[in-house]
């Protein structure tokens, strides 16, 4: 059995399946095979249409096509035939990703408290501030203008890299202890690490001890890029509401990642066709890994 699942998982292409599968891609690839075992089977030619089915079957759903080359025209055939936005729909009900990426320390705080406002100045927002977390970055000299970019301070870089590495070589019980100890928000943590986990990245949840329904998730690369982060920035003796605030867009200034230690690059949620794995999400702007393919941030749409 084992050599059987040797031979399927080295069949297998996980840029082209999966989470990465093209839709557009994926419908081109049926409709040709479609059309290929109906014109056999029309010319009485049965068993070989259903060997064409089986083969072409497989190897859309193991490698994402079965007709060479299809990344390289597909693109080109559905901007001719226009149905880009087919694949591009999506529900504007649908919850979208928070910007940067599946949770952060900073969901266990009332993100108006960090910016130093009181029950009583009003309204709450639901979402931070961005601007006033930023000026407070600026003003603090942890963030420095770079030109028409920004550029984060090299000794809070410094700092933060030590962080990391004194976090990342622990195990994720003892990474969730870490959070709880460090930070009071925090009073309860779990670890989700199993089969599931394994495939899609090891997750620890969070909360304030109020059961499931209160908890947010956070990855381990961003569990251990966070809390370094608000380690790190104890140097500018910033309260800990401000830098729980500061912990998730700090993630943008990474170059690695805080877990294995790849190399941090801007992607895009959308597939090589402008197709999107599920049509009901938009395409994001992200900061994912290199080596194990985890997000990192995810850059506010611009709509």
């Amino acid at each position: 059995m084992s050599a059987i699942a040797d031979v399927l998982d080295k069949l297998r292409r996980p840029a082209s399946t999966g989470a990465n599968r093209c839709l557009p891609c994926t419908a081109l690839n049926l409709g040709v095979l479609a059309a290929g075992v109906a014109a056999l089977a029309y010319r009485k030619r049965r068993f070989t249409a259903l060997a064409l089915a089986a083969s072409g079957a497989s190897a859309i759903w193991f490698r994402g096509y079965f007709v060479p080359y299809t990344p390289r025209f597909a693109p080109r055939l559905v901007a001719a035939l226009g149905v880009e936005e087919f694949f591009h729909a999506r529900d504007e009900r649908d919850a979208y990703e928070t910007p940067g990426g599946p949770g952060s320390i900073g969901d266990s705080y009332d993100p108006q408290d960090a910016l130093g406002r009181s029950p009583d100045d009003g309204e709450r927002d639901t979402e931070p501030d961005g601007d006033a977390v930023l000026t407070m970055l600026l003003e603090s000299g942890i963030v420095r203008p770079d030109g028409e970019d920004l550029s984060l301070a090299p000794e809070v870089r410094e700092d933060w890299r030590a962080e990391i590495d004194s976090l990342n070589s622990l195990a994720s019980p003892a990474l969730g202890a870490e959070l709880e100890a460090s930070l009071p928000t925090i009073t309860e943590t779990r670890v989700i690490d199993d089969e599931r986990a394994e495939r899609e990245g090891r997750w620890i949840a969070f909360g304030d001890g109020g059961g499931i329904a209160s908890e947010s998730w956070l990855s381990r690369p961003i569990a251990i890029g966070e809390l370094a982060a608000i380690r790190a920035l104890e140097a500018f003796d910033l309260p800990l509401e401000t830098r729980l605030a500061a912990a998730r867009p700090l993630r943008m200034f990474l170059s690695t990642c805080p877990d294995c230690g790849g190399r941090v690059e801007a992607s895009t949620t959308a597939t090589c066709c402008g197709g999107l794995a599920s049509p009901r999400q938009g395409p994001q702007d992200v900061l994912a890994c290199t080596g194990c393919n985890e997000r990192l941030f995810t850059f506010p749409r611009v709509d």
